[in-house]
């Protein structure tokens, strides 16, 4: 079965473990043109450590490698268990305009009308959001696409059954990471 990225999400493979960053670290280089968010725009792991108390360490991060279109910033941060098994991947894309945002939007919700797709009825996710749940190589993923101004938010979980209960707290999650992707948006408009 082809998988396909909902534009937004993708599981990230570096090796090394780390402790989470400090919110000040210095961005990581992007391979593309679009410069990297910084580490604030995403909720802690304590945050997610309330949802999926298994997911015990910060993995990595690095652009968004699904990224659709050609936003401003994009970055996307792995959470995990102790094996690895069980993973939580946040990603924001900051694009020039709502307008903009809005097109990316679209077309990534086209692109998950797929009948592997298994489609997640959600509300109260930023201004629009979708989601679905699909198998990959044995693996179930169930993702959130949320559309919030000039952010396009993911929030994806891998490893664990597409349950309500799994459903329901990855939708509580995602809207914790839309108000505190929101919120950094607020702060650096404010600064200029």
């Amino acid at each position: 079965m082809k998988w396909l990225v909902v534009g937004l999400l993708t599981a990230l493979s570096l090796s090394a473990y780390a402790q989470e960053p400090a919110s000040d670290e210095a961005s990581v280089a992007s391979s593309t043109s679009q410069s990297t968010l910084k580490r604030d725009m995403f909720v802690s792991l304590k945050v997610v450590k309330q949802f999926f108390p298994t997911v015990i360490r910060y993995h990595a991060e690095e652009a968004n490698p699904g990224v659709l279109g050609k936003p401003a910033g994009t970055r996307a941060v792995t959470y995990t268990s102790d094996d690895s098994a069980l993973k939580v991947i946040l990603s924001v894309d900051e694009y020039e305009s709502p307008g903009e945002a809005q097109s990316v939007y679209q077309q990534a919700t086209q692109t998950s009308q797929r009948s592997d797709f298994i489609p997640i009825a959600l509300s109260n996710v930023g201004q629009e959001v979708f989601g679905n749940a699909f198998t990959q190589n044995s693996e179930t993923h169930i993702e959130i696409v949320a559309l919030d101004g000039s952010l396009i938010v993911g929030t994806k979980l891998t490893g664990d059954e597409a349950t309500t209960e799994n459903i329901a707290k990855l939708a509580s999650l995602a809207r914790e990471e839309v108000a505190q992707a929101r919120s950094h948006v607020a702060k650096l408009h404010r600064r200029r």
